[in-house]
């Protein structure tokens, strides 16, 4: 495996000999951006370590000679918590990457990262995407859960695809497998255990 990617004012120029290449090297024909270089290497077969550590030595070239810019593709990550409190950020610092340890806040996460020469507004973009991405992901679920019916009683736990079945089956699930099955309908495990403590509060009462 051979990379040599060298990075212009325009984007990206790449030569790579993919493993067990029998057509030779691929040579891009002009700049690309990143993403575009991305897939590329991506569909020859290159490893992402290999990848990223490549990209990273041709940005950090790119620096020495450019010492007064800015590099709006150095924020390679930011993810909203799973509950909603916090972000996590992956970032690309001067050639070595930075990241958080534990979900932070909006403004600590800013705060954090004020020294880091980011393009003005793409921190805060970033994060606004990553709340999009969340508030999706949350009404998917929503909508996947409320398209499942579970009843338990003394046997056990009975699960119905409202739409599909209108009686109730004749099985009942041990909380185990009906947990598997759930998380097999695509339901995130926090909103499986959140449904299944509701089920298990509804039915308490009755059993005493």
């Amino acid at each position: 495996m051979s990379i040599k990617i060298t990075r212009t004012d325009e984007g990206y120029v790449a030569r790579v000999t993919p493993p067990e290449s029998k057509s030779g090297d691929w040579t891009s024909n002009a700049p690309l951006t990143q993403d575009e270089l991305r897939r590329n290497m991506e569909r020859l077969g290159v490893h992402q370590v290999d990848m990223w550590d490549s990209i990273r030595s041709a940005d950090r070239a790119w620096f020495r000679a450019h010492p007064d810019e800015i590099d709006e593709s150095q924020v390679i990550n930011v993810t909203r918590a799973p509950n909603g409190n916090g972000y996590f950020a992956l970032v690309d610092h001067r050639g070595g990457v930075w990241s958080t340890d534990h979900a932070l806040a909006r403004e600590e996460l800013l705060a954090q990262t004020d020294n880091f020469r980011l393009a003005p507004g793409l921190l805060p973009s970033r994060i606004d995407d990553a709340d999009r991405a969340w508030i999706q992901d949350r009404e998917s679920d929503r909508a996947a859960l409320k398209s499942v019916d579970v009843l338990r009683t003394a046997d056990g736990y009975f699960i119905r695809v409202l739409g599909q079945l209108r009686q109730w089956p004749d099985t009942a699930l041990t909380r185990d497998a009906l947990v598997d099955t759930l998380i097999g309908f695509s339901l995130p495990h926090d909103r499986v255990m959140a449904l299944l403590a509701r089920v298990d509060d509804e039915w308490e009462p009755q059993s005493r």
